[in-house]
């Protein structure tokens, strides 16, 4: 009997101190995280911006028969406007479509047009990409309502973004 309370008693200090370990161990890498996070906030984009209205476009029609582009305007070193859209083969955008009921990926969500007016008013308020996380399906999760697949739109607007940095 004494020897399963002995071997109990060790087990909780072990327990204890692991314990420990971990809690005052992890509060130093929180801390830097936090303040890492706060730097990147406080410093904005992390180019420098030139006036003007810059335009990224895919070169081909995806798999459904759009090309997408980008136009990102620049006034005061900082992004005023963006717009993105995906055009037909007759040059019809699917904002003017999915405004006009004529492109309707869902009855519950979302008009493409809307998640698009999304998508660019976070970089309009954030003048970045940045905490557009995208998964492997190149969906995201920070913008509610937003269900449509990104990729284009970050690959363009990066694209658009250094142009109008220098790059």
């Amino acid at each position: 009997m004494k020897s399963n309370t002995k071997s109990g008693l060790i087990g909780l200090l072990v327990m204890a101190v692991f314990s420990c370990a971990v809690v005052f161990g992890s509060a130093p890498l929180y801390a830097w995280i936090d303040s890492f996070e706060q730097a990147k906030k406080a410093t904005g984009p992390q180019m420098e911006l030139k006036d003007g209205i810059y335009e990224a476009e895919s070169a081909d029609f995806d798999a459904k028969g759009y090309k997408y582009k980008a136009t990102l305007t620049v006034a005061d070193k900082k992004i005023t406007d963006l717009v993105w859209d995906g055009f037909n083969e007759e040059g019809i955008g699917k904002i003017q479509l999915s405004m006009e009921g004529k492109y309707v990926m869902t009855e519950k969500g979302l008009a493409w047009g809307e998640q698009s007016k999304l998508l660019a008013s976070y970089v309009i308020e954030h003048q970045s990409l940045e905490g557009l996380n995208m998964d492997a399906d190149g969906k995201i999760d920070s913008i509610s309502g937003v269900s449509i697949g990104v990729n284009e739109f970050v690959n363009l607007t990066t694209e658009a973004l250094q142009q109008a940095a220098g790059r």
